[in-house]
């Protein structure tokens, strides 16, 4: 009598599968001010097996709330929002200490020199709204990234402030030093 393969043992019947982040907790911050290309990111990263919490912001006062008040594991942003655009919300990120979490710009289009730019002012990636099959890909490699950063650059304490690993994250590093008096 043949032996029935356990349910690991089987080929995944969704060619989509990624094995590593079946069940994975993301905590996505979300930069888009169209509410049917959010779904269709949320839709992609929760069929590579993310159980993706999230927060839909448009502009830099709902960013820097956001960022005040959780703590997220990635970010992904469209490029060009009303009053609002990718670079902005990266500076965003650097005002608010934040600038160790991945940043992933998601665009319906962009052209080369303006993702090189991108990159240049500390995007982690960018691809096109029509090609989020390599969304998931990209946040796995990401969050593997800082996880490595994390671990290669725990500070000690000193006089200008510390850093923590998050505890709410998937060993996302945190910069928790505020600004005083002008200062760093």
């Amino acid at each position: 009598m043949a032996e029935i393969p356990k349910p690991s043992d089987s080929p995944p019947d969704n060619p989509n599968h990624h094995e590593d982040t079946m069940g994975t907790p993301l905590r996505l911050l979300m930069v888009e001010d169209v509410g049917s290309d959010a779904k269709l990111i949320l839709m992609a990263l929760e069929k590579a097996g993310f159980r993706v919490s999230h927060a839909r912001v448009e502009n830099a006062d709902g960013m820097r709330s956001a960022i005040e008040k959780e703590t997220w594991d990635v970010v992904i942003a469209d490029y060009n929002l009303p009053g609002f655009n990718a670079f902005a919300a990266l500076n965003v990120l650097k005002e608010t200490g934040s600038a160790d979490i991945p940043f992933i710009v998601v665009s319906g289009f962009i052209g080369e020199e303006t993702a090189v730019d991108l990159m240049k002012a500390g995007a982690h990636d960018y691809l096109m709204k029509d090609n989020l099959a390599r969304l998931a890909p990209a946040v796995e490699r990401e969050l593997r990234d800082a996880g490595r950063r994390s671990t290669a650059c725990i500070c000690p304490r000193s006089t200008r402030g510390s850093q923590r690993i998050s505890d709410q994250g998937p060993g996302v590093l945190r910069d928790t030093r505020r600004k005083r008096h002008g200062h760093a």
